[in-house]
């Protein structure tokens, strides 16, 4: 299913301000979606904080697809974007912290909890590190952020 960009970043911009930053500066990159009637509307948030103390800069990316009607695929699809932009960002991360936030509660009282192991086991397996509930700020408060406005 192709994404139509409403919002796109700027991977040269975010490139630039992730070498120009110290090597303890942290980046993270998370995804969330909002449905709508017709739509599922992706927020991607990638946030690049400065010396990991001194404040940040956050870039985001708005996208939608046709309404994906099944939780595990839309969830899965957050996981897909996140991962897949990741990797335009690793040569300037360099050995800088780098974590991606999921926006999945391991809590099996929760819906998101269906692809919770799954969800994990990708962005682990493509070598990077991740988190999720209550941990994953940047897709359940940044990402979200964007995609509810």
């Amino acid at each position: 299913m192709e994404r139509e960009i409403i919002r796109a970043i700027n991977v040269d911009e975010i490139n630039k301000v992730i070498r120009e930053s110290s090597s303890t500066s942290k980046i993270y990159i998370g995804c969330d979606s909002q449905q709508s009637k017709k739509n599922t509307v992706f927020g991607l948030a990638i946030v690049i904080h400065i010396d990991s103390q001194h404040g940040g800069r956050l870039f985001v990316e708005i996208s939608k697809t046709p309404r994906i009607t099944s939780l595990r695929q839309r969830l899965m699809t957050e996981v897909e974007i996140a991962v897949g932009n990741s990797y335009q960002f690793l040569d300037a991360i360099g050995n800088r912290p780098f974590e991606i936030h999921l926006d999945i509660n391991p809590d099996p009282k929760h819906k998101s909890n269906i692809v919770c192991n799954e969800a994990i086991g990708y962005v682990v397996g493509q070598g990077f590190n991740c988190k999720v509930k209550p941990d994953s700020f940047v897709a359940t408060h940044c990402a979200d952020h964007f995609v509810r406005g």
